[in-house]
C-alpha cells in the first residue's frame, strides 16, 4: 500500500485481564509487534521488545535481550499490524509460553518505511523465511510446529543484527493426535443470502455447534471477504471466545487488506461471510459462508407538505441574517463612468496603544493613563451625561516619564453632535474657546494637579481639551495624562462632571490630510473595468469607498453586486452605505467625498465569500427616493478591520432602471406535479412579491426551483423559513446561486431542510448531489403536527434508559428523573433541569471493547419509587453485569438485580444491596439483563437476554431468555407461575414468562394492566404483550420472532425502549387526547451508524385495541435528519411530553464511547392557546396547570408564551382565552383543530407586570394565608409599587378574596361549560376576574395577542 494509504483508525488496547491458566490445545494467540506509543490492533497482545516475562492475563512472553528500543511505527500502512514492527537483534530469539502440543503458526515479515530488509525467521526449529529480501508489501507464511518444552521459539538464525522485520504471528494450537472436527455453524445472521446490512452494523451470528467428540466450543473464527474476481479478506477476528463466539460486530475484529484503516465496510457492496468454530482440542470445522448485501450508508428523506400557509409569512435571509431581496432592473455602469475614490477619514498622527486609551482618563484610576503619540495639540474630545457650564478643570499625572505631561492646555465647548472620528482631528464640529494657558503639572507621578480654574457662564454639551505643549518636546515620544475631571465650580470644587462611560474621542487638532490612498494600478476606476483580474483598493479602510456618475444618467437603482479580489479575505467590504445626489461633483479624487449635498438612500450588509475573485450575492437597496444623477457608497466596515491595512474589491455593478421582462423568482413546488406551494418574485417595491397557494389535497415532496428571468442571478448562501402547515416551521438551507440569465436550479429538499441538486425533468426525489446540508442545532425532527422536539440535557456518556420518579417533589431540587449511563453511572435531574452525578463507578470491571461489540455491556434498566415513610430516600433498582471477582477483570460478566438507596433528598447514593445475582449464569454484549419495572402490583419485573444462546430462553431453570418477577426485597413472588418452593429457590421460581432473545425494552399499560415488550431478533424483531407463564417461542430462528407478536420488525430496527402516554402516567404527558393509550417505541436503528437511517434512529407510535391487538402502527412521531450518529436509546412519558436520549455524541469526535450525548424531550404545542391540560378548552384546570409549574424552565407545559419558562405572561395567556375551545370536528377534520377567536376576555387590554402580577396571584392563592389577609396585603403591595391604587380597591380586595376560597382546596369556583345553561354564569366569572386584576395592568404595555 502507498504512503498516502489511509491512516488506521486507532482502537484502544483490548487485553482481556484472566486468572493465571493453562494454555491449552485450541487457544488462539495473536501477538502484534510494535513500539510502546502505537496503537494495539483490536483482538491482539502487544509486543514491545520487553524481556521474557509475565505480561498479565495468564500471559507470558518475551524477548531474550531488551528490544524495546528496536520497536517501529512507519505511519505509512492503514493495517496497524502491518505498519509496526520489531527489528530482531543477532542471535536473539522470543519465546511464547505455552502448552506442549502442536500448533499452527503464522507470521507475518516487512518494513513498510524501508525495502532493505533480509528476513530470516525460524520457529521451533521450522524455517519459515530464509533471507528473503524485502518485497512491494509484507510476506506471510504458515507451518505447524511442535512444542516440547513449555515454550515456542522464534529466532532469526544467523541472519545480520536488526535485518529480520516481524511484524506480527498467529499461534493456533491444533491436535496432536487424531480429533473429529466440528460441524461447519448454521449462519443465522445475516438471515440470508442476498441480505441487505447497514455497512457500518453488521450482526453476525451462527449456532449449531456440534462436535463428534463432544470437544467443547472453544473459539470461532470470523471472516468478511469481498466477491467476485480478486476477492480478499478485509475483515477478521480470528479465534474469539466468549459470547462473540456466537455473535460478533465488526467492533470486535479489525479491517485489512483494501479495507485497512476503515470502521465500516463500503456502501452499496456485495460481500461473503465466512466462519468457522474450533474445538477445545485445536480442530476447526470446514467454513460456513452467507453472502449478503450492504445497503447506503445513510437514507435521506424527502420533505413532505401539504400546504404553506400566509402566516407566518416566509423569512429569507442570508447566513449572516441579511434579508434576501430577489434584484429587478438591469445593470447601469460602464468602465467609462466618472468615477473618484474617497475618505471620510481624516489623517493626523494621533494614535494610542492598547491600554491606554482616552477612555481611561474617565476612570479615576492613576494607575491607568491615557497616551497619545501624535505628542503635540492631542487631546480628547468629551460629552458628559448632563451639559454643564465647566469653570475648572484638574489632571493627574500619569506613571512614568514626566516629558510626556501636558504644558499648556486649550478648552473648547460645542453644543452641536459630535461626529468626529477616533484619532480625527476633531474640527468637524463649531467650537467656541473657552480657556487657555499654562500648565504646571507635579514631576511626582501619579499625582493630583493644581486645578486651573477660568470663567464661564455657558452650557456646552460636549467639550474639546487640547494639550498644544508638553513638558519636553526633545525628550517626550508622546503626551500622556492619567486622569482628567471637569467642574462646575472654580478651583474644582463641588462634584466633577465627567464620570465613567461618559462619551469620550481621542484627537489632534491639526489640520488633516487626505487618507484615501490606492497603489498603483489598483485604483477605483478598477472597480467598474469588467475584469475580475484587477482590484481596487483604498489604504483608508472603513469609511472609504468611490463617487461614481454613471453615463446613462439619472437612474433609480435597486440593488447592487460586488466581486471579491485576489486575496486578503480580510479586506472584504462587510457593511455599506449608499447615498445619492443630484448635484454636480465637486469632490476631488482622493479626498473627503463631501463637496455635496448627499441623501441616505440604504445602507446594511454584505456577506461576500471567502472565495477569491468570487461573485458576491446580489443585495437589494431599498430605494423610495427615486433616481440620482450621481451616487456615493460608503464601506462601513471590512471583515476583519483588526488584520485588515485597506479595503478591496474587484469589481461593483449597480442594478436599477425600469423593469422590463421577466424578474427572478423562487418556488417551492410539489416535485411529482410541478403544483406551487409558494413564490417569491423579485420587485421594483421594497422587499420581494410572495404569492401564496391553495392548500394541496395530500401531502407532497417539495422541490424549490430558482430561475434568473431576463438577467443573471446571483445570490449568497441564504435560509429560507417558512410555515410547514402544522402549526410549526421548517428552515430550508439554499446554496449559492449564480444562474445567466434564463437559467433555473433545481432543489429537492430533505426532511432536515437541506437542499440537494435536482434537474427539470425530475419527478422523483434525487438525494445524490448534496447542495447545502442542513445545519440543525437538534437533529432530530417531529413527523406530526404539533409536535416539538426539544433539548432538556446534555453531557451524558451512553445514557441507555430513563425513570421518572412517579410522584416527584414540587421543589426546583427535587428529583425528577434518573438516568442510567451504560459504563457505570446514574445522573439524577431536578425539577429545575440540574443535572447531579448521583452515583458512578458501579461496575467492577471496565468495559472497554468496541462498539459495536463487546464494549456494548454494564448498567442498564432503571425503576424508581420514594420510601413510604421518608419520600425524601429515593429507592433505585437496576440491572446491571458484574464479574463478581470471578474473577476480577474477567471476561465473563454476570447478571443481577440491585437495590440502590438515596440520601435524604435523593441526589446522590447512600447504599447499595443485591437483590439478585444470576451467576454463575454468564452474559456479554447487548443480550444482557435490561429493562426493570415496577408492576401495578408493587413487584420488581427483570428483562434478561438469552446471552446469545437461544437454549436458555426455553430452559425454565435458567435465568436468562427470562422475564422475571420478584418482591422488592430479590425474593421471587410466590404467585410466580412456576414457583415452587419445595425443592429449593431456582431461577424457576422467579420466571414470569419465557421464551425471549434480547427483550430491551418493557412497559405497562394501565388501560389493561399488562405489561408489553419490545425484542430485538437476529433479523425479525418482535413487539408482544407479555402473559404469565407464556413462552414466547425464541430457539434460534427468525420464524420463533413472530410467536405472540402484536408486531414484527422485518428487517430489524432494533426497537430498544417503549412506554405508553396515558392519563394514568402524568395525566397523559400533555399529549392530545387522539394520543391518549398509545404505545411510543424507539428504535435505535443500526449501531453507531451516520446519517438517516430506513431502518430506525426514530420513535415510532402504535395504536393498540382493548385486547392489547394492533389497530394502527407503526406511525413516526420522531426521526433522525442530521448527519452524524445520534440515535434513539432511553425512552419514557414525563409530565410534559416523551423523554428520550441518543445514545452517542452526535458529531462522533470522542468516538462511540464518548461524552456529550444529549437528552431531548418531544413536547405537543397546543393550538388553542392557555389550554394547558390539553382537553380542548380553556378553564380553571388549565390555571391549576399553570399554578403547579410556575418558575420552571423544564415542565413547560403552561408556557402559553413560548418563552421557555411558565410565568405571569403565561397566566395572561390563560385569562385573555378562558372559555375559549377548539371546535367540534366534522368527520373530514383532523381531532386537533385551530382554534377559533372567540374570547372571553377583552384582548385589547395590556398585560399585566409579571412580578406584581405574580404577587398578587400567589398571595390570593397561598395555601397559609387567610383569603382576606392574602389579598388585602397584596393590594397593599402592588399599591407600594406604583401597580394599584385605592379607587375600587374594597372590590379588588373582594373579588381575589372570592377567587382564593374558590380555589382552596383547588376546587372550582364556576364552570366554563360552553352551553347555553352556562353562559351567565361566564359572563359573572370573567367579570369577577377583571375586576380582580384591574389594578394590576399597566396601560403603557402593548396586549398579548393570543397564540393559535
Amino acid at each position: 500500500m502507498s504512503s498516502e494509504s489511509k491512516r488506521p483508525q486507532r482502537r484502544p488496547l483490548r487485553v482481556e485481564l484472566l486468572e493465571q491458566r493453562e494454555l491449552l490445545a485450541g487457544d488462539t494467540y495473536l501477538v502484534n509487534f510494535q513500539n510502546d506509543e502505537g496503537t494495539t490492533p483490536t483482538g491482539y497482545l502487544r509486543d514491545s521488545g520487553n524481556l521474557f516475562g509475565d505480561r498479565g492475563g495468564g500471559y507470558s512472553y518475551g524477548w531474550s535481550s531488551d528490544h524495546t528500543d528496536q520497536g517501529r511505527e512507519r505511519s505509512v500502512l492503514a493495517d496497524q499490524r502491518l505498519d509496526t514492527l520489531i527489528h530482531i537483534e543477532a542471535r536473539q530469539d522470543w519465546e511464547f509460553a505455552l502448552a506442549n502440543g502442536a500448533y499452527e503458526v503464522t507470521v507475518a515479515v516487512g518494513d513498510p518505511g524501508n525495502d532493505h530488509g533480509l528476513h530470516t525467521v525460524n520457529v521451533e526449529g521450522v524455517s519459515f523465511f530464509s533471507a528473503v529480501q524485502d518485497g512491494a508489501g509484507p510476506m506471510f507464511a504458515t507451518a505447524e510446529v511442535t512444542v516440547a518444552d513449555g515454550r515456542l521459539t522464534l529466532d532469526s538464525g544467523a541472519a545480520a543484527n536488526m535485518a529480520t522485520r516481524i511484524d506480527f504471528i498467529h499461534i493456533v494450537g491444533i491436535p496432536s493426535t487424531p480429533n473429529a472436527v466440528p460441524s461447519a455453524p448454521n449462519v443465522t445472521e445475516p438471515a440470508f443470502d442476498g441480505q441487505e446490512v447497514n455497512p457500518a452494523d453488521v450482526h453476525m451470528e451462527a449456532v449449531g455447534y456440534f462436535d463428534p467428540d463432544s470437544d467443547a466450543h472453544k473459539s470461532t473464527d470470523w471472516e468478511i471477504w469481498t466477491t467476485g474476481g480478486g476477492a480478499e479478506p478485509v475483515w477478521q477476528t480470528l479465534g474469539i471466545e466468549g459470547v462473540e463466539r456466537l455473535h460478533t460486530h465488526l467492533g470486535d475484529g479489525i479491517f485489512i487488506n483494501s479495507h485497512a484503516g476503515q470502521i465500516e465496510l463500503n456502501a452499496n457492496t456485495q460481500y461473503e461471510l465466512r466462519v468457522r468454530y474450533r474445538d477445545d482440542a485445536g480442530s476447526v470445522s470446514s467454513y460456513a459462508s452467507r453472502l449478503f448485501q450492504t445497503g447506503a450508508a445513510s437514507s435521506t428523506f424527502a420533505l413532505q407538505l401539504e400546504d404553506i400557509p400566509a402566516t407566518p409569512a416566509p423569512v429569507w435571509t442570508s447566513t449572516l441574517g441579511t434579508p434576501i431581496e430577489l434584484p429587478v432592473g438591469d445593470s447601469f455602469l460602464s468602465p467609462g463612468d466618472a468615477i473618484i475614490a474617497f475618505d471620510f477619514d481624516a489623517g493626523t498622527d494621533s494614535e494610542s496603544p492598547n491600554g491606554e486609551q482616552a477612555v481611561d482618563v474617565l476612570d479615576g484610576d492613576p494607575g491607568t493613563k491615557y497616551l497619545n503619540f501624535g505628542k503635540l495639540l492631542t487631546g480628547f474630545i468629551v460629552t458628559p451625561t448632563s451639559a454643564s457650564a465647566v469653570k475648572s478643570l484638574v489632571l493627574t499625572t500619569a506613571n512614568d516619564a514626566a516629558a510626556r505631561d501636558p504644558a499648556s492646555y486649550v478648552l473648547y465647548g460645542t453644543n452641536d453632535a459630535i461626529s468626529a472620528t477616533p484619532h480625527g482631528s476633531g474640527r468637524e464640529q463649531n467650537w467656541t474657546e473657552i480657556s487657555s494657558g499654562a500648565l504646571s503639572l507635579p514631576d511626582a507621578r501619579q499625582t493630583i494637579g493644581a486645578a486651573v480654574s477660568f470663567a464661564n457662564d455657558t452650557v456646552y454639551s460636549s467639550y474639546k481639551l487640547i494639550f498644544p505643549t508638553v513638558k519636553n518636546e526633545g525628550a517626550a515620544n508622546s503626551m500622556q495624562v492619567a486622569d482628567a475631571q471637569f467642574f462646575a465650580q472654580s478651583g474644582g470644587a463641588g462634584p466633577g462632571v465627567l464620570s465613567a462611560g461618559d462619551a469620550i474621542l481621542p484627537v489632534q487638532d491639526i489640520a488633516s490630510t487626505f487618507t484615501s490612498d490606492s497603489a498603483p494600478g489598483e485604483e477605483v476606476d478598477k472597480a467598474i473595468d469588467g475584469d475580475a483580474g484587477t482590484k481596487y483598493i483604498n489604504h483608508g479602510r472603513e469609511r472609504s469607498g468611490f463617487i461614481i456618475t454613471p453615463e446613462v444618467g439619472a437612474t433609480t437603482i435597486s440593488g447592487f453586486r460586488m466581486t471579491t479580489a485576489n486575496d486578503a479575505p480580510e479586506r472584504d467590504p462587510s457593511a455599506w452605505a449608499l447615498y445619492g445626489t443630484n448635484e454636480a461633483i465637486q469632490s476631488v479624487d482622493g479626498g473627503f467625498g463631501d463637496g455635496e449635498n448627499w441623501t441616505l438612500i440604504d445602507s446594511g450588509e454584505i456577506n461576500l465569500p471567502l472565495e477569491r475573485f468570487t461573485q458576491g450575492g446580489d443585495v437589494a437597496v431599498d430605494n423610495t427616493l427615486g433616481a440620482f444623477t450621481s451616487y456615493r457608497m460608503v464601506i462601513t466596515e471590512v471583515r476583519d478591520v483588526n488584520a485588515a491595512n485597506s479595503m478591496q474589491f474587484s469589481e461593483v455593478e449597480f442594478f436599477g432602471g425600469e423593469t422590463a421582462g421577466l424578474p427572478p423568482k423562487l418556488s417551492i413546488e410539489a416535485g411529482s406535479t410541478g403544483s406551487p406551494f409558494l413564490q417569491i418574485e423579485g420587485s421594483d417595491l421594497p422587499g420581494n412579491l410572495v404569492t401564496d397557494f391553495p392548500e394541496m389535497a395530500n401531502h407532497a415532496t417539495v422541490r424549490i426551483v430558482i430561475t434568473a428571468g431576463d438577467r443573471p442571478l446571483s445570490l449568497t448562501r441564504s435560509d429560507l423559513t417558512i410555515g410547514d402547515g402544522a402549526g410549526g416551521e421548517r428552515t430550508l438551507f439554499l446554496p449559492a446561486v449564480d444562474l445567466a440569465a434564463g437559467e433555473r436550479l433545481d432543489l429537492w429538499v430533505s426532511s432536515a431542510g437541506g437542499t440537494y441538486y435536482g434537474t427539470e425533468g425530475q419527478t422523483t426525489p434525487d438525494f445524490s448531489l448534496l447542495a447545502r446540508s442542513a445545519e440543525l442545532d437538534i437533529p432530530f425532527v417531529s413527523s406530526q403536527p404539533g409536535f416539538v422536539v426539544e433539548q432538556v440535557g446534555e453531557g451524558y456518556r451512553l445514557p441507555v434508559n430513563i425513570a421518572f420518579v412517579p410522584n416527584p417533589g414540587p421543589n426546583p431540587d427535587d428529583p425528577l428523573y434518573f438516568v442510567t449511563e451504560l459504563y457505570g453511572s446514574i445522573q439524577v435531574v431536578t425539577r429545575d433541569g440540574t443535572k447531579h452525578e448521583f452515583a458512578t463507578g458501579l461496575l467492577d470491571y471496565n468495559p472497554q471493547g468496541p462498539i459495536s461489540g463487546s464494549g456494548e455491556q454494564g448498567l442498564t434498566g432503571i425503576a424508581v419509587q420514594r420510601d413510604e415513610l421518608d419520600p425524601e430516600v429515593y429507592h433505585l433498582y437496576v440491572g446491571m453485569l458484574w464479574d463478581n471477582g470471578s474473577p476480577a477483570g474477567g471476561a465473563s460478566h454476570y447478571p443481577k438485580v440491585e437495590r440502590i438507596d438515596s440520601v435524604a433528598g435523593g441526589l446522590s447514593m447512600d447504599s447499595r444491596t443485591v437483590l439478585l445475582n444470576m451467576q454463575p449464569e454468564t452474559q456479554g454484549q447487548s443480550h444482557q439483563i435490561s429493562n426493570v419495572s415496577i408492576g401495578p402490583d408493587g413487584k420488581l419485573y427483570v428483562h434478561v437476554g438469552d446471552g446469545f444462546d437461544a437454549s436458555t430462553a426455553q430452559d425454565l431453570n435458567q435465568f436468562r431468555g427470562k422475564i422475571l418477577r420478584m418482591e422488592t426485597d430479590g425474593s421471587p413472588a410466590t404467585d410466580n407461575p412456576f414457583y415452587n418452593a419445595g425443592d429449593g429457590i431456582s431461577p424457576t421460581d422467579y420466571v414470569y414468562a419465557y421464551g425471549f432473545r434480547n427483550p430491551f425494552g418493557g412497559a405497562w399499560r394501565a388501560s389493561d394492566g399488562k405489561h408489553y415488550e419490545v425484542e430485538n431478533g437476529p433479523s425479525v424483531d418482535r413487539f408482544a404483550q407479555v402473559n404469565e407463564g407464556v413462552n414466547y417461542g425464541w430457539d434460534g430462528s427468525n420464524a420463533s420472532m413472530q410467536t405472540f407478536a402484536i408486531y414484527n420488525w422485518a428487517p430489524s430496527t432494533a426497537p430498544v425502549n417503549i412506554t405508553f402516554v396515558q392519563p394514568e402516567t402524568f395525566n397523559g404527558s400533555q399529549f392530545p387526547a387522539s394520543f391518549q393509550d398509545m404505545a411510543f417505541i424507539g428504535e435505535s436503528g443500526p449501531t453507531y451508524a451516520a446519517g438517516p437511517q430506513a431502518n430506525g434512529k426514530r420513535v415510532t407510535q402504535f395504536e393498540l385495541d382493548a385486547n392489547g391487538d394492533l389497530v394502527d402502527g407503526p406511525n413516526t412521531l420522531v426521526e433522525y435528519v442530521g448527519v452524524g450518529r445520534s440515535s434513539v436509546v432511553a425512552l419514557a412519558a414525563g409530565h410534559d411530553g416523551l423523554y428520550f436520549s441518543e445514545l452517542y455524541e452526535d458529531t462522533g469526535e470522542g468516538g462511540a464511547t464518548g461524552p456529550g450525548a444529549r437528552i431531548y424531550r418531544i413536547r405537543y404545542v397546543n393550538q388553542l392557546a392557555g389550554d394547558y391540560d390539553i382537553d380542548g378548552d380553556v378553564d380553571q384546570d388549565d390555571y391549576t396547570v399553570w399554578r403547579s409549574t410556575y418558575g420552571s424552565n423544564l415542565l413547560l407545559a403552561a408556557d402559553g408564551n413560548g418563552d421557555g419558562v411558565v410565568n405571569a405572561a403565561d397566566y395572561t395567556v390563560w385569562r385573555d382565552n378562558i372559555g375559549a375551545a377548539l371546535p367540534a370536528p366534522s368527520p373530514a377534520e383532523s381531532p386537533i383543530a385551530v382554534a377559533t377567536d372567540s374570547l372571553a376576555a377583552d384582548q385589547s387590554e395590556p398585560a399585566p407586570d409579571d412580578s406584581l402580577l405574580t404577587n398578587a396571584v400567589f398571595a390570593a392563592f397561598s395555601p397559609e394565608a387567610t383569603p382576606q389577609s392574602s389579598a388585602s396585603s397584596a393590594l397593599d403591595s402592588l399599591a407600594a409599587n406604583g401597580g394599584s391604587d385605592a379607587t375600587g380597591r374594597d372590590a379588588q380586595v373582594q373579588a381575589i378574596e372570592g377567587l382564593a376560597r374558590g380555589r382552596r382546596p383547588m376546587r372550582p369556583a364556576w364552570t366554563l361549560e360552553l352551553s347555553p345553561a352556562s353562559e351567565t354564569e361566564q359572563d359573572a366569572t370573567a367579570a369577577d376576574r377583571d375586576a380582580a386584576f384591574a389594578g394590576l395592568r399597566r396601560p403603557t404595555q402593548s396586549p398579548l395577542s393570543p397564540r393559535r
